[in-house]
């Protein structure tokens, strides 16, 4: 059974923490992130081939489809942080409670990802470094909506300011997460492998039937790795922050 760290870790004590986080929660974000997956899937079973025949594909039914997959896509990811933070505190929420709570927090996950994408732009405008900067520390924003109950501009603050002076730190830990996003990729290159051998001139003119099941299994297989890490880090970050906010404080005392 998985146990929270109540101290800061070293970089490979969070890697660690982060498999045991993932151990643990792997059964209960499956089911989770495949319902999820077929949905998020579905504006690429749609829509693909070449610009015409995408455009060709953009029907009122198209755009119907591509609506719900979006409010869903917001809801679900909500829950699976929920459901990634229950397992982290040793709670049991369940799939109908984990979705709740996505519907709950589901206008302050959409400002947030909003906001968040603004200053990503308004970070690579200036310069780019400053996007690069801003799209880590502000990476854990959505978590914390869900996590902290934090309004939108309240998480955004507080993610910048738990990796603050602990970017590079962060930076390292999330190339984990990186590597599996390139694997990720690199499955997905295959998808267009098999298009081309299962699929047929019935299939859309996206993916085709049996890509599409590919893409959303390999989807729910990678989704539980990537909540469990970032669950781990964020949770080290707080762990850090309290110790140096502590430390301050008894700084401060000493000083009187």
């Amino acid at each position: 059974m998985y146990q929270r760290p109540d101290a800061p870790l070293s970089i490979g004590g969070v890697l660690d923490d982060g498999f045991r986080l993932l151990k643990s929660s792997f059964g209960k974000l499956f089911v989770l992130a495949l319902i999820s997956a077929f949905f998020g899937q579905i504006p690429n079973y749609f829509i693909g081939g070449t610009p015409a025949e995408q455009l060709e594909a953009l029907t009122a039914t198209t755009f119907v489809w591509l609506g719900i997959s979006f409010l869903l896509s917001i809801i679900f990811y909500g829950a699976l942080i929920a459901r990634v933070h229950a397992v982290a505190n040793g709670d049991d929420l369940s799939l109908g409670g984990a979705l709740a709570v996505g519907a709950r927090r589901f206008f302050p996950l959409l400002a947030c990802f909003i906001l968040y994408s603004l200053a990503l732009v308004a970070g690579t405008l200036a310069l780019i470094i400053p996007g690069i900067i801003l799209s880590l520390s502000l990476v854990f924003a959505p978590y914390l909506v869900i996590t902290d109950r934090l309004g939108p501009v309240a998480a955004i603050k507080r993610s910048h300011n738990l990796v603050w002076g602990n970017w590079w730190r962060t930076a390292g830990i999330l190339t984990v997460v990186i590597f599996i996003i390139f694997a990720a990729y690199f499955l997905m290159g295959l998808l267009a492998a098999l298009q081309a051998v299962f699929g047929t001139d019935g299939a859309a003119a996206g993916l085709s039937f049996f890509a599409y099941i590919f893409a959303a299994l390999m989807t729910a297989i990678i989704s539980p790795m990537i909540y469990a890490f970032s669950m781990s880090i964020l949770n080290d970050l707080k762990l850090r922050k309290e110790g140096a906010d502590l430390e301050a404080r008894m700084g401060e005392i000493e000083n009187a």
